[in-house]
């Protein structure tokens, strides 16, 4: 069957090309979506990987119908780990706005109340620690820590919002 289909395809049929996408597009969705882990990003490389496969099918770069899974499997991970490069940019934005974020809560820290207090909210806001290894670290009380959390969390969460707030029309 994959000899025949191949044929049919190299010779331009596209009922073939739409058998052989029937056949794998299960399989290639799987793989891309192993790699990506996002499904807007599949779909391009799910594309992509078919527009390869009858490429070579079609130039005659692939002829060998006993390696086709092979083949098609190969060229969804290539495509697959083309478009996770593809999305690292974004994903470097998104690591630089969280720099830049920790940077204002660093601003908005060193001007609040005692540095205790400062310390407890840098903990907590910047480092990400729990209340109990706050509590550790600061010698305090789990409740104190929690209580001091408390009493800033909707002022810093305001000013947080306005002036952390990413540019969107840049993106």
């Amino acid at each position: 069957m994959a000899t025949d289909l191949i044929a049919r395809i190299a010779g331009g049929e596209a009922e073939a090309e739409k058998e052989l996408i029937a056949k794998y597009s299960r399989g290639v969705n799987i793989i891309l979506r192993r790699m990506l882990g996002r499904r807007a990003a599949t779909g391009d490389a799910h594309a992509d990987t078919f527009r390869q496969v009858f490429e070579k099918i079609r130039s005659r770069e692939f002829e060998d119908p006993w390696k086709l899974d092979a083949f098609i499997a190969v060229l969804a991970r290539f495509r697959g780990g083309a478009s996770r490069e593809a999305w690292q940019p974004a994903e470097q934005y998104y690591e630089v706005l969280r720099e830049q974020n920790a940077g204002l809560v660093r601003e908005l820290l060193s001007a609040y109340g005692s540095m205790e207090v400062r310390r407890v909210l840098f903990l907590y806001f910047v480092s990400g620690m729990d209340m109990d290894t706050i509590a550790s670290k600061t010698g305090l009380k789990r409740e104190k820590c929690s209580d001091i959390v408390a009493e800033v969390r909707e002022e810093f969460s305001g000013l947080f919002a306005n002036r952390a707030r990413p540019d969107v029309d840049k993106l």
